[in-house]
């Protein structure tokens, strides 16, 4: 059957008709049509009618004028697009405002009797829909009815007797019996419960509630996701923070809720906040699940938190060695990261990307902890053990068969980069050498690190994933903005300090300000951009006054964007103060696809010589 329209007539005090459509009305009886149409006309017109207190009659032939009146419409079927419905409305008794019918309501439960006890009527009203019975003692015939509302009137309320007889309700009294202006806690609780608070109204209660009972607010907030963004808020005070985790693991929230809600909290909470959160978090939900374990071993990355990066990667290959991805065990990984510490060479197959499988969600986040892992190893120094990884991830980001699917996916392009600089790289510097320099930047300050360069030494870095130049501006507060702040602080036992930052904005911020802002031109980008630039940079030289300051151009080896590039070095080159040492890019047009051709010498030797030379001004300073 298909679909169709069915006309549905109101005949009453207030005469209205509905339009109900179904999807197939095969099977559809005239009592369901009936009882959507009357819905929707107790919503417009604010009754309360019952279908069983209506008439329901079946129009078949239009000429007819007499309409037959239905026994019992629970049977019959709706049989042709051309019937129509008519709906006989008795005649209804207005309730008055905050009454209750005693008839209608008689069972009241505890939470229902604090709510009319202490709050608004509106409130109580909705916790009615949950009630359980009340066992009444038979002993006085004459109050049973009225025994859930004892005591009641010495809260505000009355009992009021109407015509006719026996039609006793409860009508709240005004005014209310506490201090509008300094509402007990329990007022803030019951209107959190009330479906018609607002975000706004939400936010202000539980700042009060958090006061008094921690435990409460975070449970009021973890079931209801429109105030998801308000729980690190409420999770300033340490003591607060630590009952989150605990009433996670109480509350069981589901998979999908949970997800949910840590998108959520990373997204809005501080760096602090995050570590001390997905800590917890992974101990409660365990290794097996991949989802928690991506971000924990993410924010560890980005917090330098090396050991225990290391020790959490370990504990999730170990817990799901009998998983597989593209035929490969992740127990083989493992097996990589343990040998690490006795230096014996693992071995990996090398798998083709036209044999590999289309990733499903669940090997998506494997494939990002995959990825982060090998950062790590490449961040560490350990290029003979990024190499497996690298030589098992890139066939899968190389496959026709996941070009959509890998959309979904963070932290490709660093992990790319990392790809690329190893190619270039001839003898590894591991962070344990203790170098003296130490390079801060997005993904492509990767093609200058792990290298010891002549007459300067080794080099350290710490590297992000898609940090452009406008996410480090004063007034964005996110955690990757203050693990850069702290990388800036340790920068502090380095003698010369890289900042390789402006690539990742030549992709999005700039494109970005184009769209919103039609009159924008390229000049006023720059001045933006170098503006921001040149205050972080007088910042990190106030915090690190004895460390050299070098800072290195955008790169330039992409051919849409080299024209705009070169422009905005050259504008930003007059901008850095005079204790900057710049690191410029060779006037060289490469193959951005080439690994022979890009970076070019040319790049490695500008490099060795920008930092020659910082550490030649950082001895004339320290000897004058």
């Amino acid at each position: 059957m298909n679909s169709c329209d069915i006309l549905v007539h109101f005949q009453g005090k207030q005469e209205w008709c509905a339009l109900v459509h179904t999807a197939n009305f095969e099977f559809v009886t005239v009592h369901q049509v009936s009882e959507v149409a009357l819905s929707r006309y107790n919503s417009v017109f604010h009754t309360q009618f019952n279908i069983s207190q209506c008439s329901v009659g079946l129009i078949e032939n239009f000429d007819d004028e007499n309409v037959k009146i239905l026994e019992n419409p629970q049977k019959t079927e709706i049989k042709s697009s051309n019937q129509e419905i008519l709906l006989l409305l008795p005649d209804q008794i207005s309730q008055p405002e905050h009454q209750l019918s005693i008839n209608d309501y008689i069972h009241f439960n505890h939470q229902t009797i604090l709510f009319l006890q202490q709050y608004h009527f509106a409130a109580a009203r909705e916790c009615l829909k949950l009630v359980k019975k009340v066992t009444c003692s038979p002993d006085n015939q004459s109050m049973t009815p009225l025994k859930p509302i004892k005591g009641l009137t010495e809260r505000g309320y009355e009992v009021l007797d109407q015509d006719p007889p026996n039609q006793d309700v409860v009508k709240l009294k005004y005014p209310l019996q506490f201090n509008i202006e300094n509402p007990p806690l329990s007022h803030y609780i019951a209107q959190c419960y009330s479906p018609t608070i607002t975000k706004k109204q939400m936010k202000n209660n539980l700042r009060e509630i958090v006061k008094s009972d921690p435990s409460l607010a975070l449970e009021i907030a973890l079931r209801n996701p429109d105030v998801f963004t308000f729980v690190p808020k409420l999770c300033e005070d340490q003591k607060v923070l630590t009952l989150l985790p605990q009433k996670i693991k109480t509350l069981q929230i589901k998979p999908n809720h949970l997800t949910h809600f840590t998108e959520t909290f990373l997204s809005h909470g501080s760096l602090s906040q995050i570590m001390y959160f997905l800590s917890e978090v992974r101990e409660s939900v365990g290794y097996g699940e991949p989802y928690i374990t991506r971000y924990y071993a993410l924010f560890l990355l980005i917090n330098r938190e090396f050991g225990k990066l290391h020790e959490v990667l370990l504990k999730f290959f170990r817990a799901n060695q009998s998983l597989e991805i593209n035929t490969i065990c992740l127990g083989l990984f493992y097996m990589i990261l343990e040998k690490m510490k006795t230096n014996n060479s693992p071995n990996i197959p090398v798998i083709s990307p036209k044999n590999v499988n289309r990733l499903t969600p669940s090997e998506i986040q494997i494939l990002n902890i995959l990825m982060i892992a090998a950062v790590y190893l490449f961040v560490k120094g350990e290029i003979e053990y990024f190499a497996f990884f690298r030589n098992f991830i890139d066939p899968i980001l190389s496959s026709p068969n996941n070009l959509q699917v890998l959309r979904q996916t963070s932290f490709i392009s660093l992990f790319r980069a990392c790809h690329s600089a190893s190619l270039h790289i001839q003898e590894s510097v591991k962070s344990s050498v203790h170098p003296k320099i130490f390079i801060i930047g997005d993904e492509c300050a990767a093609f200058c690190s792990n290298r010891s360069y002549e007459d300067v030494g080794p080099v350290d870095c710490h590297l992000f994933d898609a940090m452009p130049i406008g996410f480090l501006r004063e007034e964005l507060k996110a955690p990757a903005k203050t693990s850069f702040w702290n990388r800036i602080k340790e920068s502090e036992k380095y003698e010369i300090l890289v900042l390789v930052f402006g690539n990742i904005d030549f992709r999005t911020t700039i494109p970005t300000i184009l769209t919103r802002e039609f009159d924008a031109s390229f000049d006023s980008i720059f001045e933006r951009l170098a503006k921001i630039y040149i205050s972080l940079i007088e910042k990190v030289h106030q915090m690190v006054p004895k460390v050299g300051i070098v800072i290195h151009e955008v790169f330039d080896f992409f051919q849409d964007t080299r024209l705009m590039v070169r422009k905005y070095n050259e504008y930003i080159r007059t901008k850095f103060p005079s204790y900057v040492t710049v690191i410029e890019m060779p006037k060289k047009d490469v193959n951005p696809f080439s690994t022979d051709e890009c970076p070019p010498k040319e790049y490695y030797v500008n490099v060795r010589n920008a930092l020659k030379e910082a550490k030649n001004n950082l001895n004339k300073q320290t000897k004058s």
